[in-house]
């Protein structure tokens, strides 16, 4: 390949540079003819050259704050900045879509626990609205764009005004070791309720799980966000323990009478008012909302204060719920029959299955009469048949978080 010329200005200008320099710039010619004094200016040009171009220029105090906003999934500018119980922010559906719609979720930064889809933060929603103006609208017409596609929306958040960063508790402003409840609103971390029972001060939605401090919001303020231990609220309402409330995991511990009782999981399906996703236990589906995108709550938020919904939905106080039947499919037989796994674990074996019969389809039929290894046959036949099972749709494969979206939403 041959080498690209370099611009006449800067190769007149090396040239005349050498020109003055001893022995025409060659070290080698100085150390042959032992001139001390021309090896040190040459040893003193050669170190101003390298430092001239050494380095790339440090970033910028913008292009440090974007990356430091941007989404740890994604890894673009957080859009609908939605902060997990765990601290740390993400895209809304960014969040969304990491969450497991059959079993508990895990945060994909930490992986802390948790069963709640929180709204989105307004106060950092209008912060990176005017701190990066063209990407933020550049990621909204991206989204809009997945959205119109998917059939779903989001929630509609203000893109004017100035962010609140005040406690809708005590208005201290900014809020001290901001912690970010579920419904997005802000609060100093020694003004939350850690009781869990006063309702949110502002929008007056139920409180079901003790945030951490959040992380980028405190590294705006300069205010270094406490290390804590996970409190006993904290245990009971995001590590899925079935205890807690009717908000119990998909997956209580093997044995015993909970496993016996365990509470029937709607896989897939998410409340509009708390975020739970999935819905155990009794559920209310509107039966005026599209189901596009539909509107559900749990029992517990059943006859709440309205919500607007998880995902913009526009639902009214007048529209007819209805209690969700909770049809038996072959997830919850298989979860019923093997209460020691987690659902998650029975979906893997399944797939393994219906690997296995797909290969056993390529096998010569004389080759399978060939095996004489009645156990095995036993195997293959136990295999073949709940792959069938799946396969028939009593056992529709598990929703994936697009489809829990396009159904409910959450």
């Amino acid at each position: 390949m041959q080498e690209a010329a370099a611009p006449a200005d800067l190769t007149e200008a090396a040239v005349a540079e050498e020109n003055t320099l001893p022995y025409g710039g060659s070290m080698q010619e100085a150390m042959r003819a032992q001139d001390r004094a021309a090896i040190r200016t040459l040893m003193a040009a050669g170190s101003s050259a390298a430092a001239d171009t050494a380095a790339p220029p440090l970033p910028t105090e913008e292009e440090r704050s974007s990356e430091e906003a941007a989404c740890p999934v994604c890894r673009e500018l957080i859009y609908k900045p939605t902060v997990n119980s765990c601290g740390h922010t993400f895209c809304f559906w960014c969040l969304h879509r990491s969450m497991d719609p059959l079993d508990c979720s895990s945060c994909p930064i930490c992986r802390a626990p948790f069963v709640h889809l929180p709204a989105p933060c307004l106060a950092l929603h209008l912060h990176l609205n005017a701190a990066f103006p063209a990407e933020y609208a550049h990621r909204a017409a991206e989204t809009l764009a997945n959205e119109t596609e998917w059939q779903t929306s989001s929630p509609q958040l203000a893109t004017e005004g100035e962010p609140d960063w005040s406690c809708v508790e005590c208005r201290r402003t900014p809020a001290k070791h901001t912690r970010v409840s579920v419904c997005g609103h802000l609060t100093c971390a020694d003004c939350f309720d850690i009781g869990l029972t006063r309702p949110c001060a502002s929008c007056a939605a139920r409180q079901v799980y003790v945030p951490k401090p959040c992380r980028l919001i405190c590294a705006l303020h300069g205010d270094e966000a406490p290390a804590e231990a996970p409190s006993p609220q904290d245990a009971e309402a995001e590590a899925c323990a079935p205890e807690a409330s009717s908000h119990a995991s998909p997956d209580p511990p093997a044995g015993g009478a909970a496993a016996a009782e365990r509470a029937y999981v709607h896989f897939g399906v998410g409340c509009d008012g708390c975020g739970i996703y999935p819905i155990t236990g009794l559920a209310w589906k509107c039966q005026e909302c599209p189901d596009a995108v539909g509107y559900d709550l749990c029992d517990d938020c059943h006859g709440a204060p309205l919500s607007a919904g998880r995902f913009g939905q526009s639902h009214l106080p007048a529209h007819r719920m209805e209690e969700r039947e909770q049809v038996q499919t072959l997830w919850h037989t298989l979860a019923a029959a093997n209460p020691e796994m987690s659902l998650r674990d029975i979906v893997q074996l399944v797939e393994v299955a219906r690997a296995a019969q797909q290969r056993m389809a390529l096998l010569p039929q004389e080759l399978l009469q060939e095996v004489s290894d009645a156990a095995a046959l036993e195997a293959v036949a136990a295999i073949e048949a709940l792959a069938q099972d799946v396969a028939a749709g009593g056992g529709a494969a598990p929703p994936s978080a697009e489809e829990g979206a396009g159904e409910e939403g959450t």
